[in-house]
């Protein structure tokens, strides 16, 4: 069974501990110090900077800026490496000193000679060092916060090299560029850039004159501004006086990084002019495309509605449109200019309430009902020191706390991973002790602090904090004796933007094993098996023989009136396996190069076994959904329908049909019994 990386690496260091130990302390570790992460096969060639000594010598180097380096290591010509197990480019740090950079490395040399790479991404595994993969085994998806600087990121990978046939090691060299990372697998860990660039999108009609701000030389003289915060702004594009632009193919208002910069923002457009003559516009909307870049559609008719996500300075979509502009008034362009006013979103913060006896008078919620408890409330713009205010009705104080919090109506869609920091509470004009508190939503609409709320018993996923540890917060962050008799309640709170919150998945390890079942349809859906269910499931433990199967008795009476026709789907679908394996480093997918998993199938049919093709079986995680699954023959699949493991006319049982299949190299279970042949002689 493959050994866990973290385990190695823990062994790895144990075991150099006592030498470590023995010698002076070794020199401070230089924040954003850039180094090879090392151990070969043997784990006896290694380098880890973390103060101990390693048999290697190494080129680290600090890295400060945007910018090319290199790093090296060098192992004794009487000691080299024995192959590569794990290899990494590690940045000490990285991920405070430098949040929202990738590490792209360019070039590996192995005893002076470049290897062949393919396209690699940074992360970090503690959100402290930032590390670039180049062998890592362990991996087996991009984890959440996989970058690179542009391209591709479904082209990434955690093995960057072919570490097979190496010779013995003496050097390894990393050439790598530090650059600003703008892929992300979840787009929104991106770090918010300071500003937005405001600049004019542009194509006329026979796309000859054009302007995008992609970092293209285009023939035109733009004049773009970098957006902040509120205000008016002014853009434009100057095209040649003898290459005038000529008609309109699309036109748009693009705010490159605006919605990182500034979410939720709108842009009203101001004035529209074409040399200098004012141009009529109907009303529009600020959207984006890809939840980075905002815009405000003038000439696009490749859209046709409005979208759902548009957002509008009166909230109301209607006559609002993609093309608001005649282009018959740009039948010849030599300048065009948009002014625009850049409005900041906002919404309101209100305090929920309820008494210790759910009376009318002494509850408030933003519900559009009438009640005595009148709100002042806070209008919410942004980053920034709030107060909202419950006056409950002159005589009536409110009898103790059944239920309190602080709400942000549309929170979560208006000010996205904001956090919302309860400083004081004053009852009747005094103030009460508070102990920490988090943000978090119900509903991922509305964000909500809780100040007393004892339905809930332990913190959500969502929790955030701004400082500290989420940890320490409660739903409860309140004494309710302070609220005998409420006649005044204030919340004083500071709002500020937060990074979102990373959920860990949960491990998919299960000890007891994994259900499996047969998968099946024939040519006309008569008879059909979609779903695990049935007495024919079995559970795989990892390693080993299994079978699994369906008889007609199984199967709704109506489906199996006539006999099967040819084989549609033939599949067998392990639940949680694939994730499983994919923790501990296993490769198991039939077309990823170095699987480790081998799969071989046999298959009766009314207890005749026909003839399977091994080699051609496709599995893994085929539909993205943690599953192993073996493929063996699918019209809707992979491949198995044009180079087919089976013939799918001989898959036409009339009482059952039993697939028994074998694993080796699941990483579980694997002292068991894998000989597929031998299973099927005992039986």
């Amino acid at each position: 069974m493959k050994k866990s990386l973290a385990f190695l690496l823990s062994l790895a260091m144990l075991l150099s501990l006592t030498g470590a130990l023995a010698e002076t302390a070794a020199p401070a570790i230089k924040p954003g110090s850039a180094y090879i992460m090392f151990a070969d096969l043997d784990w006896a060639a290694q380098y880890w900077l973390d103060g101990a000594e390693w048999p290697a010598t190494a080129n680290n180097v600090v890295v400060t800026e945007p910018g090319d380096y290199t790093v090296s290591l060098t192992f004794p010509e009487d000691a080299p490496a024995n192959g590569i197990a794990f290899m990494a480019l590690g940045i000490k740090e990285g991920e405070s000193l430098f949040p929202g950079i990738a590490y792209t490395v360019k070039e590996v040399k192995v005893n002076g000679e470049a290897v062949a790479l393919t396209q690699g991404y940074s992360s970090s595994d503690d959100k402290i060092e930032s590390r670039t993969n180049i062998m890592n085994s362990w991996v087996g998806e991009l984890p959440p916060d996989a970058r690179i600087a542009s391209g591709n990121l479904e082209d990434s990978k955690a093995i960057m090299l072919n570490a097979e046939g190496l010779p013995p090691i003496v050097s390894l060299e990393v050439s790598f560029t530090m650059e600003e990372a703008t892929v992300y697998k979840t787009p929104a860990l991106r770090p918010a850039p300071e500003f937005a660039t405001a600049y004019i999108m542009y194509a006329d009609e026979a796309w000859a004159a054009q302007y995008w701000l992609d970092g293209n030389e285009y023939p035109v003289t733009a004049a773009n501004v970098e957006v902040r915060g509120e205000g008016q702004y002014e853009v434009s594009l100057a095209f040649p006086s003898d290459a005038p632009a000529a008609g309109l193919a699309f036109m748009a208002l693009g705010l490159k990084d605006g919605e990182l910069a500034l979410p939720g923002y709108i842009y009203r457009i101001d004035s529209l002019k074409v040399n200098g003559e004012d141009v009529p516009f109907t009303k529009t909307y600020t959207s984006s495309d890809d939840q980075i870049e905002s815009r405000v559609n003038l000439f696009n008719t490749w859209v046709s509605e409005v979208p759902a996500d548009a957002r509008l300075e009166d909230g109301n979509p209607e006559g609002a449109a993609p093309a608001v502009v005649d282009p018959a008034a740009f039948a010849s362009v030599t300048e065009v200019v948009v002014g625009f006013t850049a409005i900041s979103p906002k919404t309101e913060a209100y305090i929920m309430y309820a008494d210790s006896g759910w009376t009318e008078e002494g509850q408030f919620w933003m519900d559009g009902a009438e009640r005595a408890t009148k709100a002042a409330l806070a209008t919410v713009k942004g980053e920034g020191d709030y107060e909202t205010t419950l006056t409950f009705p002159e005589g009536k104080p409110a009898q103790g706390v059944a239920f309190a919090a602080l709400g942000i109506i549309d929170g979560e869609k208006i000010f996205p991973n904001y956090i919302y920091t309860i400083t004081e509470i004053l009852v009747n004009g005094e103030s009460i002790a508070l102990t920490p508190g988090f943000t978090s939503s119900d509903d991922m609409i509305e964000t909500r602090t809780n100040i007393f709320n004892e339905w809930v018993s332990e913190l959500p996923k969502d929790a955030r904090v701004a400082e500290g540890e989420v940890s320490a917060s409660s739903p409860k962050m309140v004494d309710p004796a302070a609220f005998a008799s409420v006649q005044t309640l204030t919340v004083r709170f500071t709002a500020k933007k937060g990074a979102p919150v990373v959920v860990a998945e949960e491990s998919r390890i299960n000890p007891d094993g994994y259900p499996a079942f047969l998968m099946f349809g024939d040519e006309d859906w008569t008879w059909e098996n979609l779903k695990p269910g049935l007495e024919g499931d079995t559970v795989v433990m990892g390693d080993g023989v299994y079978e699994v199967y369906i008889t007609k008795e199984m199967l709704p009476a109506d489906k199996t009136a006539e006999d099967p026709t040819d084989a549609s789907v033939l599949n067998v679908d392990i639940t949680d396996l694939g994730a499983a394996m994919g923790e501990i480093g296993t490769i198991y997918s039939s077309t990823e190069a170095g699987t480790q998993l081998e799969v071989a199938v046999a298959i009766f049919v009314d207890g005749e076994r026909v003839a399977v093709r091994n080699d051609r079986l496709i599995y893994g995680d085929i539909e993205n959904n943690k599953k192993l699954r073996i493929e063996i023959y699918n019209v809707y699949g992979n491949g198995t329908m044009e180079v087919s493991p089976i013939n799918p006319e001989e898959i036409t049982p009339k009482q059952e049909l039993r697939v028994v299949f074998s694993l080796k190299g699941t990483g579980f279970n694997t002292e068991a019994e894998t000989d597929l042949e031998a299973y099927l002689a005992q039986k």
